[in-house]
């Protein structure tokens, strides 16, 4: 159609103002731009990808390297995989499935609601306002903050976990390579086990 630019080396099939794919398969609709060397399937404002694929909506930027299915205003996933809604920004080698206002995950999973910050190297499972696990899995409700290097399972208001497992509720401080398991207002275990009331 009008004010298309040509494919080098693939096809272009678009509407007005799409620039052409080079080395790969460009279908979408106006304001799009090109995709080098993969696949692009886009709606309007999105940017192309490189070696990979972008099958997305409304201002979602190009995938590099991985893929990208998303809702407007998500970020590209570099070396993987970026599958969200408004407002999440993109997994560096890793997988990330979230809903708006989630921050990055580098080298890990992230699956998480709004307002929660990024895993690094690890797994991400939470609800609004959790910080980032590194190097550990992050189960948790509101207001926890990261486990590095272990499990971390707690409800609201509890603090890191390192190189341990962390079972609590509310208000609890971290433990440091031992087990706790507590209820409220229980302070953290070095080096050992700490299950009280």
């Amino acid at each position: 159609f009008p004010g298309n630019n040509g494919g080098s080396n693939g096809n272009s099939n678009g509407f007005p103002a799409n620039n052409g794919g080079s080395n790969g398969n460009f279908n979408n609709f106006p304001s799009n731009n090109g995709g080098l060397n993969g696949n692009f399937n886009s709606f309007p404002v999105n940017n192309g990808g490189s070696n990979g694929n972008l099958n997305g909506f409304p201002a979602n930027n190009g995938g590099l390297n991985g893929n990208f299915n998303g809702f407007p205003a998500n970020n590209g996933a570099s070396n993987g995989n970026l599958n969200t809604l408004p407002s999440n920004n993109g997994g560096s080698n890793g997988n990330f499935n979230g809903f708006p206002s989630n921050n990055d995950v580098s080298n890990g999973n992230l699956n998480t609601f709004p307002s929660n910050n990024g895993a690094s190297n690890g797994n991400l499972n939470s609800l609004p306002s959790n910080n980032g696990a590194s190097n550990g899995n992050l189960n948790s409700l509101p207001s926890n903050n990261g486990g590095s290097n272990g499990n971390f399972n707690g409800f609201p208001s509890n603090n890191d976990v390192s190189n341990g497992n962390l079972n609590t509720f509310p208000s609890n401080n971290g433990a440091s390579n031992g087990n706790l398991n507590s209820l409220p207002s229980n302070n953290g275990a070095s080096n050992g086990n700490l299950n009280s009331l």
